[in-house]
């Protein structure tokens, strides 16, 4: 086992700092303005960083939203499979515990990302 993952490892390094220079060959650019602006004239976003950012965290605390709920839904399965014991009792309540603490600091975020993109943007708190 430690002899193929060392020659994994040993293989990874060794391509790696290739395929970086290969990478670093091909940019020919004139640089940061040019690319920025290159990268500005790209089709298929809304055009603004903070729409984009926002869009991508309001999506992936969604997701998260998601799992909560399948959270507490696992926590149902504990409590209803783990009959009258109270061990199985005290696992469903701290699996819902968790997961409240976990929705709640996904709304926090949500929240603490809103305030900084409209602060960043003119709006005000």
């Amino acid at each position: 086992m430690r002899s193929w993952y060392f020659h994994c490892t040993l293989a990874l390094t060794a391509l790696l700092p290739q395929r970086l220079f290969a990478a670093g060959a091909v940019y020919g650019g004139d640089g940061v303005a040019a690319g920025i602006s290159s990268a500005s004239s790209l089709t298929g976003g809304s055009g603004d960083i903070r729409e984009t950012v926002l869009g991508v965290v309001n999506e992936v605390l969604g997701y998260m939203a998601a799992f909560a709920v399948a959270g507490i839904i696992v926590a149902g399965f504990y409590l209803i499979l783990g009959g009258s014991t109270d061990e199985g009792r005290d696992r469903a309540r701290k699996i819902v515990l968790y997961v409240v603490l976990g929705l709640f600091v996904i709304l926090l975020a949500r929240t603490i990302v809103e305030i900084v993109i409209n602060a960043d943007s003119g709006g005000g708190l």
